[in-house]
């Protein structure tokens, strides 16, 4: 189906657990992540303006305007889940991103109506992280790190493979997800520990600071080591001291929490 743009090569390896990740070489060589994700309501932000809406049966398609490198597509079963379909450039060059959305996402409108939705592989038989709710590994008193210490509900996104708190009078919002990945390597910043287990944590200037708990490593599929790492996120103002200070005391109250 992506092939007809380039060369796809399916990554199960690499992305979210709740998700499966494609990535597509362009004749250009320039790289396009494709991404199919499930979500839940506390994942999915309001449609833009400009969003265009069709029904295919039982299923709402939601057609989002490209926004800079990136073109999304959601379709939104009627128990409220949704499916974020996305194409996002991860590299220098031009195409036309949702013309790659578009043709998954006629791809997985024909394969629903066809055979339903499919049943991979449970997470649990590979990864003991599959099993953990992640909004148990965030106490509201951990949350007190983060300015004004504002405790927050927790709402779980798809799976209970990630959760969100997002305190009303905070202009920060703490995530943490589960993401099956290759080892951390220099790329996500200074390593660290977090309890006894091998981290980093990286700072993205005006948007995050970004603390991962590798929990455990294993050989992947393509021989190259790969591990079930733990993502905290702190999102919102503030410098670099600040903002991964936050982030790196989370991991270090998580950490203890997940399972061996």
């Amino acid at each position: 189906m992506l092939n007809r743009y380039g060369e796809a090569v399916v990554d199960r390896e690499n992305t979210e657990f709740s998700a499966c990740r494609t990535d597509l070489t362009l004749p250009s060589e320039a790289v396009v992540t494709f991404t199919v994700d499930f979500l839940s309501d506390a994942e999915v932000s309001s449609p833009d303006p400009a969003a265009e809406f069709a029904y295919e049966g039982e299923l709402t398609v939601v057609r989002q305007p490209l926004d800079g490198n990136r073109c999304e597509r959601r379709l939104v079963f009627p128990d409220k889940t949704v499916v974020g379909i996305q194409a996002e450039l991860t590299d220098a060059g031009a195409t036309d991103l949702c013309a790659i959305a578009e043709a998954g996402t006629d791809f997985a409108l024909r394969t629903i109506k066809e055979r339903g939705v499919g049943i991979r592989t449970p997470l649990e038989d590979t990864s003991p992280l599959a099993t953990v709710d992640a909004c148990t590994l965030i106490e509201p008193g951990d949350l007190a790190v983060v300015p004004p210490g504002d405790p927050a509900p927790p709402e779980a996104e798809y799976g209970n493979w990630g959760c969100i708190w997002n305190p009303v009078r905070s202009e920060h919002l703490v995530r943490i997800d589960f993401y099956r990945r290759y080892a951390l390597d220099e790329t996500d910043g200074p390593p660290t520990v977090f309890g006894d287990l091998p981290g980093a944590y990286k700072y993205e200037p005006g948007r995050y600071c970004l603390a991962q708990i590798s929990q455990r490593q294993f050989p992947g599929s393509d021989g190259a080591p790969h591990a079930d790492i733990v993502r905290v996120f702190v999102f919102g103002p503030g410098q670099e001291t600040d903002q991964c200070g936050y982030a790196t005391a989370l991991a270090r109250a998580v950490a203890p929490r997940l399972p061996g």
